[in-house]
């Protein structure tokens, strides 16, 4: 087989189920090198996870917050919608190339890490980390929109993320929260003066958490 992509690399390191990609990699130096690369990124974010200081205002949060079923299930189908009309980057070996900016989620639970999927449910404790895919440098800020409105903006790069795959330099822990957010991934060719008037354009790539 030809050597797979990056991404498809990815989904195999999380469940090993391609036999295909099991019986290519000894054969292969080129991609045992990305595996390994890959498996460094995983055992450095493992061991960063932890509670991040410029996130403690939005994660230690005391008052009682009324949860709306209704609204996140307006979000969700609105995100679904976005994620299927918007277009996607195109991946070529080794990173995205062509296409617009793109980011994936991974979860940190105890001691597994778990690529972002929308239904499954987050607990406190949880630490999520946002992997960018871009085809040249890019500026990202990272925004929480709560159930009922208010945003806070988790983190907003001073610096444009390098090419191809980069993780954020923080990673953000859950805390005990019960009701709806969603954290909204922004990218720009120019510093983001202000997030969360971009989010409120409804600009960026939205993940729902679900509690």
């Amino acid at each position: 087989m030809s050597c797979p992509s990056q991404l498809r690399l990815d989904e195999w390191m999380l469940d090993r189920r391609s036999a295909e990609i099991a019986t290519h990699l000894p054969t292969c130096a080129r991609c045992t090198e990305r595996v390994a690369v890959l498996s460094a990124e995983r055992e450095a974010f493992t061991l960063r996870a932890r509670p991040a200081a410029f996130v403690d205002a939005v994660f230690a949060r005391k008052q009682k917050r009324t949860w709306r079923w209704p609204w996140l299930a307006l979000a969700l189908a609105t995100c679904a919608l976005i994620f299927m009309l918007r277009p996607r980057a195109i991946e070529t070996g080794d990173g995205y190339k062509a296409g617009p900016p793109d980011a994936l989620l991974y979860v940190k639970h105890e001691s597994t890490v778990a690529a972002y999927a929308p239904t499954k449910r987050c607990v406190a404790g949880d630490v999520v980390q946002v992997v960018v895919l871009s085809a040249k440098p890019i500026y990202v800020a990272v925004v929480d929109v709560e159930a009922g409105g208010k945003t806070s903006v988790l983190y907003n790069a001073d610096t444009p993320t390098k090419a191809g795959r980069a993780s954020l330099p923080r990673s953000f822990e859950l805390d005990d929260w019960r009701g709806g957010e969603t954290f909204v991934v922004l990218f720009s060719d120019e510093p983001i003066a202000d997030p969360t008037a971009s989010e409120a354009r409804g600009d960026g790539k939205r993940y729902p958490i679900q509690r």
